[in-house]
């Protein structure tokens, strides 16, 4: 597997356990000590400051008393905890209780971390490359009736992950439930997060997993004629929306949105080739077709020789190395225009190109600039445009299902940006091109000069020319203080693409051409002309207090009321003024991570009594309720594909029979000494250890939060 995949995957495994850190609403326990019969230990580690996971790890002591298993909790610095939990520092930890985001935004991938072949983070971490897990495997799985070994567990992800037909994708991912519950059990599942939405009523036909915007785009409208006496204590009118966004940085740059405000702020202004719907299912946009016919039928490589090539130059000379490449052609509209915003919107008379997008990818995958989320193009091999046929050509190592979301990124304009760039001293750069111009690029990226510090991308930044469904002028240089007001319009010029190709079809990659309606489909008709929601406004606030004020009180439409905690929830549910809505999020899932190697849990039965010991109803109400059980690791993000038919439930009794069954004692009452304490501070009662490792993990893990961020997002 690529090097700078699996850095880039490392990233965002990591950036799960660096999330939420100091998680507030957390009901702290107290554990159950003194058992007089001990089958084994256990040393439980987590990261000190998350209070949730520290409760977390005090409830297992609990939990897992009556089993005869003695828990020692050690809580380490976010550092060291990272470094132990790849093995870096020789960890000895047994249990991690950590959580991760990530995986693909279009169906589940598995390889990076349950993977021995091209795996990384299991292969550190859990150690599926070491024999004597293997061995363990294969003797757990044959006592379980069907024997398994690592080999058979690495063919399957691979096999997922390279299907591009999404029906048997979901076969092979309930294939990979049932191993992973009944026979694997890598890690247990606890709880993610609640995703939650407060909106004000009436709006009719809003999706939160779509959002408000997605929900605009489909049909969804204010319905003041049903909802008006709701209404009247909501202060926009029925074509305004109105949310909060937290501080961002008055520089608009779409290859360059480093948060979360950031990427919402410049969402919709700019052109992508196709656009997803709730179920990550690709639609058509500014492209007409998305040609992957010979995607799975391409030529085959040799990955040595071709390095650096033209993909059209490069032949097969024979060598046994040798891998796929993929080819996806996207045909572009005519008729979308760029258009001027100072003072109002205005035609440029240039129209979006394939250039524009060939251009963009070119930016993404130059060696002499960095752009967010440049490591999703480590393995596109060339790019070629023909702007007479409006065209694009892509070219790709080793495709995965993944690729096709090239098609959501944002383009720029070519016809401003592309060729010989000007620095303030007058000199000119190419950064495509190193010998093109006064000033070598590859030399000046070294110096930390990039063609964003260029005089036409500083006029760019100030005021982009746009080409989505809304735009936002950006004169106004103090609208992007806290306190002040960002907002966006519905784009005048803006083309509806209301066409309609076998609606209702499976989304099969395997079929050239677009496979379903384009996604601006109002209210499944095919004629939208017009936008129903025709002004965002978005104060820009940066404490959550004043965001709830602004809610109650009008002045905007929606927010979180997790936020604030489990009693707000319900006053919310309780108020006829307003929705809550859950939706899918890419929070933080947290899991107990096993030490396969552990002599103990190497037994399978082993980690299913543990499994069995913990009750999820319980973890709930230490964290007032605001988070819901995982079960599966397919759960978090993809609702569609994950079944419940092999989750682990509550059941003590069928933990204790499986450890007699090993051959473990199970303590009987009178071998319980249970101590009352009082409610405990998880900090204090933790066994710190000091932060031997370099903070460099902590930072590493943040570089491509925004890139995982923008590949997810929801408006």
């Amino acid at each position: 597997m690529n090097k700078n995949k699996k850095v880039a995957m490392l990233s965002v495994v990591l950036i799960g356990a660096f999330v939420l850190s100091s998680f507030g609403n957390v009901a702290l326990i107290a554990p159950t000590s003194g058992q007089t019969v001990t089958n084994f230990e256990l040393i439980v580690e987590t990261n000190t400051g998350n209070r949730r996971r520290e409760s977390f790890a005090l409830y297992l002591k609990q939990a897992l008393a009556p089993l005869g298993i003695d828990v020692t909790i050690i809580g380490k610095p976010f550092s060291q905890f990272v470094g132990d939990l790849l093995h870096f520092t020789g960890a000895t930890w047994d249990i991690s209780i950590v959580g991760f985001v990530g995986g693909s935004p279009f169906a589940p991938s598995f390889v990076d971390l349950y993977a021995c072949d091209g795996g990384f983070f299991g292969v550190l971490t859990y150690q599926v490359c070491e024999d004597s897990w293997n061995e363990a495997l294969i003797q757990s799985s044959t006592a379980q009736g069907n024997p398994l070994n690592q080999s058979m567990v690495d063919d399957l992800l691979w096999d997922m992950e390279q299907e591009f037909n999404i029906p048997a994708r979901k076969q092979m991912t309930d294939t990979f439930q049932q191993w992973f519950m009944e026979q694997l059990l890598y890690d247990y599942p606890l709880l993610a997060p609640t995703g939650l939405v407060g909106i004000w009523a009436g709006f009719e036909g809003y999706d939160a997993n779509e959002g408000i915007i997605g929900s605009a785009f489909t049909g969804g409208y204010w319905d003041y004629e049903n909802f008006g006496d709701t209404l009247s204590e909501r202060d926009n009118d029925n074509e305004t929306v109105a949310f909060t966004i937290g501080t961002i940085d008055p520089v608009f740059d779409p290859l360059q949105g480093a948060s979360s405000s950031q990427s919402t702020a410049e969402s919709f202004l700019f052109p992508q080739l196709t656009t997803f719907d709730k179920n990550y299912a690709q639609h058509p946009w500014i492209a007409t077709t998305y040609n992957r016919s010979d995607w799975l039928n391409a030529p085959v490589l040799n990955e040595s020789d071709c390095a650096g090539d033209n993909i059209a130059t490069c032949t097969d000379t024979g060598n046994t190395t040798t891998i796929p490449y993929g080819h996806i052609q996207y045909t572009i509209r005519d008729d979308v225009q760029w258009i001027n915003t100072t003072g109002g919107p205005t035609p440029t008379g240039n129209f979006v190109t394939a250039e524009d997008f060939a251009f963009t990818f070119e930016l993404y995958r130059s060696s002499n600039i960095v752009i967010n989320g440049q490591s999703s193009f480590i393995n596109m091999y060339d790019v070629q445009y023909d702007n007479a046929a409006g065209t694009i050509d892509l070219y790709i190592y080793k495709p995965t299902l993944d690729d096709l979301f090239f098609g959501g990124y944002n383009a720029v304009p070519a016809w401003l940006l592309k060729g010989l760039l000007t620095l303030d001293n007058g000199s000119t750069f190419d950064p495509l091109d190193p010998t093109a111009g006064d000033l070598n690029s590859t030399a000046l990226f070294e110096e930390g000069i990039t063609a964003f510090d260029s005089v036409e991308w500083d006029a760019f930044e100030k005021n982009p020319v746009q080409a989505g469904p809304y735009y936002v002028d950006f004169s106004d240089d103090q609208m992007f203080k806290n306190g002040e007001y960002l907002k966006k319009a519905a784009n005048p010029y803006f083309w509806f693409p209301n066409e309609k190709d076998s609606p209702g079809q499976d989304f099969d990659l395997t079929v050239a051409g677009p496979e379903d309606t384009y996604f601006f489909d109002y209210n499944g008709t095919d004629d939208t002309n017009e936008l129903t929601i025709k002004n965002i406004v978005m104060p820009i606030v940066d404490d959550l207090t004043v965001d709830l004020l602004l809610f109650k009180t009008g002045a905007i439409d929606l927010n979180s009321p997790d936020f604030f905690g489990g009693a707000e929830i319900q006053n919310q549910k309780n108020d006829p003024r307003f929705e809550v809505h859950s939706f899918a999020t890419t929070a933080t899932a947290d899991l107990l991570m096993f030490n396969l190697l552990n002599p103990d849990l190497s037994n399978y039965d082993v980690r299913r009594a543990i499994a069995h010991s913990v009750n999820k109803e319980e973890l709930g109400a230490i964290v007032d309720n605001l988070r819901e059980p995982q079960d599966s690791p397919v759960k978090l993000l993809f609702l569609d594909w994950y079944k419940d038919d092999w989750k682990i439930p509550f059941d003590p009794d069928a933990a204790a029979q499986l450890m007699v069954a090993n051959g473990y004692k199970i303590p009987t009452a009178e071998d319980i000494v249970t101590t009352t304490t009082e409610v405990v501070n998880p900090v204090t009662s933790l066994v710190q250890v000091g932060d031997d490792l370099l903070l460099f993990f902590a930072a590493f893990a943040t570089v491509f939060t925004a890139f995982a961020i923008k590949k997810k997002r929801k408006f």
